[in-house]
């Protein structure tokens, strides 16, 4: 089948008459890049066409802000679609894309295979795995995805969630400075080499768990913001948080993640946590 090219100046306009509901494309296509920068959507989607492939742009809004999604298709049929995919000039395409994120401030996600809301599966080594499309919503990868696991470091993420939510509702501060306890100073592995002496500000505290995964930070954080000045209360308050947020698999028993039995998360929850923040 002979697709018909597209000029430029059509892309350009195809960009504002597009549909912005993607979740109403039903037929196979091949998502090329999301963009935060319109010029970019276009430029891929000319070279797209200039290369004969059918091309279609949908601009949408996350938090007020516009991104456009570039895709290859839609496919008449799944069996086209899958000749399109093993085009080399997809290939093409998408490192021309790269180049482009790696050049600009925009936004892109690169060659998610979807049908619709449906998404085509791949596979991974991985022990578990859970990728979602956070602007669709479309689950595209999910390997073991409830399977309790410890998530290490990736616990601070509900540390710094709940200490967000702490300032939000006006009980802490960002300049507020909070003591080092011993138990704070005594932790190992990634740290802010805090010491009992100090008082340190929570913005500063906030930047050392960001930054520097520091161990030491989540635990001043989580002794200030416990209910009975502990870090094991504050990880009760956080396995309670975490189940009002709908993540089933998770409890905690510190607040970083330090190895402890029973201490758990599946990436389910992390994708969920992960959409939270």
């Amino acid at each position: 089948m002979k697709i018909p090219k597209k000029t430029p100046d059509e892309i350009s306009t195809n960009m504002e008459k597009t549909p912005t509901n993607f979740a109403k494309l039903t037929k196979p296509f091949i998502q090329v890049g999301i963009f935060g920068v319109k010029n970019n959507a276009i430029k891929t989607g000319n070279q797209m066409s200039k290369l004969g492939l059918p091309v279609n742009t949908f601009d949408f809004k996350i938090k007020e802000k516009t991104y456009w999604r570039v895709i290859a298709g839609p496919a008449i049929s799944l069996e086209n679609r899958q000749n399109m995919l093993n085009n080399n000039k997809i290939s093409w395409i998408y490192r021309c894309v790269l180049c482009q994120q790696l050049n600009s401030s925009s936004v892109c996600y690169f060659l998610a295979f979807a049908l619709g809301s449906q998404a085509y599966s791949f596979d991974t080594k991985a022990r578990a795995a859970y990728v979602i499309d956070q602007t669709s919503g479309t689950v595209l990868l999910s390997k073991n995805a409830d399977l309790p696991l410890p998530p290490a470091s990736m616990s601070k993420l509900m540390t710094l969630y709940m200490t967000f939510e702490f300032i939000k509702s006006g009980k802490l501060g960002l300049d507020e400075k909070l003591p080092v306890s011993k138990n704070a100073a005594n932790y190992t592995g990634s740290t802010m080499f805090l010491d009992p002496t100090d008082r340190v500000a929570v913005i500063d505290l906030i930047k050392g768990i960001i930054v520097l995964s520091g161990n030491d930070a989540c635990a001043v954080l989580a002794e200030a913001l416990s209910p009975d000045g502990t870090e094991a209360g504050f990880a009760k308050l956080m396995t309670q948080r975490a189940k009002q947020l709908g993540l089933k698999i998770s409890t905690f028993k510190n607040s970083n993640g330090w190895p402890a039995a029973g201490h758990q998360m599946s990436v389910r929850d992390l994708g969920l946590l992960a959409e939270r923040l």
